[in-house]
């Protein structure tokens, strides 16, 4: 089974690993206590299935689905706009980046996970608090430890005593902070 931390993105391959996904992630947030109660989508094949799911388990039955109308985003307005927001931003990070065709194919996840890490850590108009504190009640990362999307630079591998034009290390992308990590 895909172990997936609270909190962090979840990308799945095929529409069809939802339901197996969303049961782990619902049974973890009852865990720590705070259950989800509706969840509303389109009615369309996962979801209906993710539904089916839940009625048949014991311990997610109370878990209440609303379904909208397919193709009808003006009835899930906020998320709808917070998506438009979201890939415009991984749009940016990979164009800032300069990032070709291939690599964007590849890292447009990376990149995803961190404009939501990003997203998280602003307060919003109304609030009064991140995001993330607000639902983890934990610690934020320092802004000064957050890195540009991207950004290139040099680890240094070995330790013995290299000539003075010899590369010290090896050139890598910034793609994110590690999740649960300092």
């Amino acid at each position: 089974m895909q172990l997936i931390k609270l909190g962090a993105p979840s990308f799945m391959k095929r529409k069809s690993d939802l339901p197996k996904v969303m049961m782990a992630f619902l049974r973890r947030m009852k865990a720590r206590g705070t259950p989800v109660k509706y969840i509303r989508c389109d009615n369309a094949g996962e979801n209906v299935d993710l539904r089916n799911k839940c009625q048949q388990s014991t311990d997610l039955q109370d878990v209440e689905f609303e379904f909208t109308a397919r193709d009808s985003p003006q009835f899930n307005g906020k998320m709808e706009r917070k998506f438009a927001t979201l890939i415009g931003r991984v749009r940016a990070m990979m164009n800032a980046a300069k990032l070709i065709q291939e690599l964007r194919n590849l890292l447009w996840c990376e990149a995803a996970s961190t404009a939501t890490d990003v997203e998280n850590l602003l307060i919003g108009r109304n609030e009064t608090q991140p995001a993330r504190l607000a639902f983890f009640k934990k610690d934020l990362p320092k802004a000064e430890s957050l890195k540009q999307f991207g950004e290139m630079a040099v680890i240094k591998v070995g330790s013995s005593v290299k000539g003075k034009l010899t590369d010290r290390g090896i050139p890598v992308m910034y793609l994110g902070r590690e999740k649960d990590h300092a």
